[in-house]
Formats: C-alpha cells, sequence, structure tokens
C-alpha cells in the first residue's frame, strides 16, 4: 500500500508540474465545453492538469485544492454514499485515522443548482488535518467535486480566499 501511495503522489507531482499554468482571475471549467467559471483570488494559480482536474495553489501554503468532476454523483443520496470513497481517497495523500466530521450536508450557494459538503479529519504528517469536499451541480445533473486538504492551521490561514472561490462559482 505504501509502494501504491508513494507511486500515486509521484503520479499527481509529474502531471501537476506538467500542467498549463494560469494565474489569478476568471477560470472557466471543465476546459473543453465549460460548465461554470469561478475566480481565483490574487496570490492564487491555477493549473490543467492532463487528466483535466484543476488544481488551485496558494504561493507558500501547503495545501492541496482541485476541482474534478464527480462522475459516480448525481443526487444527494449518492453524495452521502460517496464518503466512504472519499475516506479512501484521502488516505492517498498519505492523510491517517481519517474520519467523517459529521454527515453530508446541504450547502447554500448564491450560483450553483445544488451543493453538498462533508468534513474528514485526520492526521497529516502527524498534524490535525481536515479534508473538505464540496459536491456541487452549477446546473442539474452534472456533478464536480472540489477537494481541499490541508492542516488546520493551513485551512484556517487560507480559508477568506477559499470562501471566496467558492461563492464565485457560476454556471455558464
Amino acid at each position: 500500500m505504501m509502494k501504491f501511495t508513494r507511486l500515486f503522489a509521484l503520479v499527481f507531482l509529474v502531471s501537476f508540474a506538467a500542467a498549463v499554468q494560469l494565474r489569478a482571475g476568471t477560470v472557466e471549467y471543465p476546459k473543453t465545453d465549460p460548465v461554470f467559471t469561478l475566480e481565483v483570488p490574487d496570490g492564487w494559480k491555477s493549473n490543467f492538469t492532463d487528466d483535466g482536474s484543476l488544481t488551485l495553489e496558494k504561493t507558500g501554503a501547503e495545501l492541496l485544492c482541485s476541482i474534478m468532476p464527480a462522475k459516480d454523483i448525481k443526487d444527494e443520496a449518492s453524495a452521502k454514499a460517496s464518503v466512504p470513497t472519499f475516506t479512501e481517497f484521502v488516505k492517498m495523500f498519505g492523510m491517517e485515522d481519517v474520519k467523517a466530521a459529521g454527515p453530508v450536508t446541504d450547502v447554500p450557494l448564491p450560483n450553483v443548482a445544488k451543493a453538498y459538503g462533508v468534513d474528514l479529519n485526520g492526521k497529516l504528517g502527524g498534524k490535525d488535518g481536515v479534508c473538505k469536499f464540496l459536491i456541487f451541480a452549477p446546473k442539474e445533473g452534472k456533478y464536480f467535486m472540489l477537494v481541499v486538504m490541508g492542516t488546520i492551521e493551513t485551512l484556517a490561514a487560507t480559508s477568506e480566499d477559499g470562501g471566496k472561490i467558492v461563492k464565485s462559482i457560476t454556471a455558464k
């Protein structure tokens, strides 16, 4: 399992480094046939990876922030049923002792048809860590995931910008 985790991390880093880099401003996602836009704050970079995910990076912050299609999620029931999958996902990035902090909840967003959120708590490098999942449908039937993972301190330091990013998601 450890070799798989290292291999996955290496593949992620290589695709991250090879990604198309964009600066702060409006980003359309997906890159081909966009469904929504979001605003990337100053001090952040956005990158499209080879697999089509969008990563957001805050200069100087140790943080994983990625947006990708949520192909297996079609509604609230499937969002709730996906929590065990999310738990396994964050373990691949080194989070240990992962537990859901609570149930999947509705997240009201101004420009999105439906959104659900769940937080997972665990340990990252021996420190208290959090992974936040936002499952959202800018338009009915097309779900995406925004995943943010870092230490509690890092997430607290980037929460204002994170809130701006999430609230800026707007259907095209």
